[in-house]
């Protein structure tokens, strides 16, 4: 978790790094607010899945679906909320929110690919 973790920050920051030098400091307002929305979604996933890897199969099915509906749900409540109140341009906060999340669900799906490839159960560490 902890080196997914890292990972996924550290790619964030990147991109983060090079949208500044780009755009202006709205558009950094608002794709911080993206990029951190966007991680914390993909985090809670990976997060799910691994802990639910132990579980019977029924169990991690409810686990990493109804996680996966109740990410979404929050993604579209906090969407709607911060574009309503007008702390966020739409368009741009919209499609930087899509571009991470694109980029963060890839990032989730390769780790969690990774894992299972190894050997290793989901919920396993790899000894150093």
């Amino acid at each position: 978790m902890l080196r997914f973790s890292i990972y996924l920050i550290g790619a964030t920051f990147i991109l983060l790094v090079v949208m500044n030098l780009i755009s202006s400091a709205v558009l950094l307002r608002d794709s911080l607010i993206a990029a951190g929305m966007s991680a914390a979604n993909a985090l809670t996933g990976y997060y799910l899945a691994v802990s639910g890897a132990d579980k019977e199969h029924s169990e991690f099915i409810k686990t990493v679906f109804g996680g996966m509906t109740l990410r979404l749900l929050t993604l579209v409540f906090l969407t709607v909320l911060l574009i309503r109140m007008e702390w966020v341009e739409a368009i741009p906060f919209f499609l930087m929110l899509m571009g991470f999340y694109v980029l963060h669900q890839i990032m989730e799906l390769t780790a969690l690919n990774r894992k299972i490839k190894s050997g290793l159960k989901l919920s396993q560490k790899r000894r150093v």
